[in-house]
């Protein structure tokens, strides 16, 4: 089975840009906790409650909004959200690199494996590779992903790691 994309964008290194696609490189293995009764064990439930109307609620009726400053919410639609002007939402800026030996263990939220987006993307990924090898000097062997490809390790300086959007 192959692996699914977290996350398809873009690696911007000076003038070059690399398409990617981020892959999880770990899999999470929770147990799940679930409210409860303390008295008889009971599951307890989450309700959507509109406070205007006195009423339950579907998930459907739900919306996102922004709190103003005077304290009244204006609602954004899915076509708001899309249309802000993010424009780090799809791309990695590497601002430099870094030995990862200098990235304390806490930083690290998750594991991804980084690997070129299908077709044209195979070169310059490949080249930008050979950069991050020679300036680890050989110190630690590249990992490769599912498809063989060098993974390129999460630890090179981003300006936006927020790709969870």
């Amino acid at each position: 089975m192959r692996a699914t994309a977290t996350w398809s964008g873009t690696i911007a290194v000076g003038m070059v840009a690399i398409p990617v696609q981020l892959y999880a490189a770990t899999e999470e293995h929770t147990v799940r906790l679930h409210g409860i009764q303390t008295a008889d064990g009971s599951r307890v439930q989450h309700r959507r409650f509109c406070a205007a109307e006195g009423r339950e609620i579907s998930y459907s009726e739900v919306g996102r909004g922004v709190a103003l400053p005077d304290g009244r919410l204006l609602p954004l639609s899915e076509d708001d959200l899309a249309r802000l002007p993010l424009p780090t939402k799809r791309t990695i800026t590497v601002v430099g690199i870094i030995d990862p030996k200098g990235v304390a263990p806490i930083s690290y939220d998750r594991p991804y494996y980084v690997a070129p987006a299908a077709g044209t993307a195979d070169r310059p990924y490949a080249l930008l590779v050979e950069v991050l090898s020679r300036t680890n000097q050989g110190r630690d062997p590249q990992p490769r992903t599912q498809g063989g490809h060098p993974a390129v390790p999460r630890t090179a300086a981003v300006a936006d790691p927020a790709l969870e959007r």
